[in-house]
């Protein structure tokens, strides 16, 4: 039956058109914010396809790869992509297997025929960039990202009369009010759907990522950085 096929499948109407429709499998570690904004992308020219809750780093990869064997997808010409977070430990200077695994994984990734659009420290990071430049000197870990996103927030006028409750209760925070389905839809989406403000995003993705290319570090060190520009940039090919 259609409705038994699992969210990493095709779908009887994707595998008619396989080969004119340009398809995209993405696995993310997030079940709700990365579903919806990668999605959005999606037209009557491209399909998309997120399976989401898919943990970070290697096993990202690895979840990927085992996905993909067992419905032979590699043999399909779809574009196969893993997005996940660094998720920092918190002990600076402290090497630790989850470090090591950020850094392995786009090699793993690379052998196996998948694109990665990896976070450091988090999706947000990607988020903050539709609405102001970062710092590329500055670490900067992903409670500061949802700081200064609920700071950037407040002075929206629709947003602060929206929330202007919790606002004055001092309850009003990117983390708790923002990455929800509805609310993210509502109020996060649209500035990260204005091609304006995703030009600018782009722009500032890839001087973070010039930045740290030429100081030749790992993965992990890459910090602020974000990867997420390489797929949206995919994605706008087929718009």
């Amino acid at each position: 039956m259609e409705n038994s096929k699992e969210p990493w499948e095709l779908r009887s109407d994707d595998t008619r058109i396989e080969d004119k429709l340009p398809t995209f499998i993405i696995f993310t570690e997030d079940a709700m914010s990365e579903k919806l904004y990668f999605e959005s992308f999606q037209t009557e020219k491209l399909k998309i396809n997120v399976v989401e809750d898919q943990k970070s780093k290697m096993e990202n990869i690895f979840r990927a790869i085992k996905h993909c064997e067992k419905n032979k997808v590699f043999d399909k010409g779809i574009h196969i992509w893993c997005v996940f977070d660094r998720d920092f430990n918190g002990i600076p200077n402290e090497l630790d297997k989850n470090e090591i695994s950020f850094d392995e994984s786009p090699h793993t990734a690379k052998r196996n025929n998948i694109k990665v659009a990896w976070s450091n420290d988090s999706f947000e990071l990607w988020v903050l960039l539709h609405y102001e430049d970062v710092d590329e000197k500055n670490p900067l870990l992903r409670e500061k990202y949802y700081e200064r996103l609920t700071e950037i927030l407040k002075m929206d006028k629709k947003i602060s009369n929206d929330f202007h409750v919790n606002i004055k209760e001092g309850t009003f925070n990117y983390c708790n009010n923002f990455k929800k389905k509805r609310r993210f839809s509502n109020y996060i989406l649209p500035t990260l759907q204005d091609p304006t403000r995703r030009t600018a995003a782009i722009e500032r993705a890839e001087k973070l990522e010039k930045y740290h290319v030429t100081r030749n570090v790992v993965p992990h060190e890459m910090c602020p950085c974000t990867m997420v520009h390489h797929l949206v940039k995919e994605f706008l090919q087929y718009q």
